[in-house]
């Protein structure tokens, strides 16, 4: 089984979520190493949700999702320079609603895919030819 492009975002955005996570944990106990390694990690992350759209899909959205991420990037890279625990926890939020956002639709998506269509399921179709 493959996971479709909305599933797929879903699993970088959880990512990037854990990754947050860990970086606040290791900003509260001052752990450079950790700090290091869950910010790249994170940043990683971030970008490609950032670049990774189809824009061919819709570019108005994907110009507001793609700045929404660089923006979501930038309040990381200066809560880690910071060590500031309130950005990254402004991260977590954003990312968390981000989340929320792409699950409904992946369900929505779903949900349409599998609903039959007037005409093209064998039933009778209400139009007027």
């Amino acid at each position: 089984m493959t996971a479709s492009s909305g599933e797929l975002r879903l699993m970088l955005i959880d990512g990037a979520i854990g990754a947050a996570g860990g970086l606040k944990a290791a900003i509260e106990k001052s752990d450079h190493e950790q700090i290091y390694l869950t910010s790249k990690k994170c940043r990683a992350l971030i970008m490609e949700l950032a670049t990774g759209l189809d824009t061919k899909a819709d570019p108005e959205l994907c110009g507001k999702l793609e700045s929404l991420y660089l923006a979501i990037y930038q309040d990381l890279v200066t809560a880690v320079q910071d060590r500031c625990l309130a950005g990254i926890e402004k991260v977590l939020e954003l990312l968390a609603y981000d989340r929320q956002t792409w699950a409904t639709a992946v369900e929505n998506a779903e949900v349409e895919k599998n609903s039959p269509r007037p005409g093209l399921d064998g039933g009778s179709c209400n139009m007027q030819c």
